[in-house]
């Protein structure tokens, strides 16, 4: 499991200890803004060439422990992403 300390930051955890376990889910929820913030963050470590692609990166972290978006499903985001439907802008 590869640790994402920024996301992990921006969701609440049970315990320091249980990050470690594989089979522990998330059910917390962040805003969008703080999204691109992690994204912004996270943009030097990417592989991703865009923001978009780093903003997509961190919405699939998201989606693998559980968290939601704005009480929205990361990958109902990732979708409106890929649609067209919600640009994200680099600043």
């Amino acid at each position: 499991m590869v640790r994402d300390a920024p996301t992990l930051r921006g969701v609440d955890s049970r315990s320091s200890a249980l990050i470690d376990s594989q089979s522990v889910k998330h059910n917390g929820n962040i805003t969008f803004d703080a999204l691109l913030k992690i994204a912004r963050i996270m943009r030097p470590r990417s592989m991703a060439h865009k923001l978009e692609g780093t903003v997509l990166e961190i919405l699939r972290i998201a989606q693998s422990i559980g968290c939601t978006v704005d009480d929205m499903h990361p990958h109902d985001l990732v979708d409106k992403i890929k649609d067209g439907e919600l640009e994200i802008h680099a600043e």
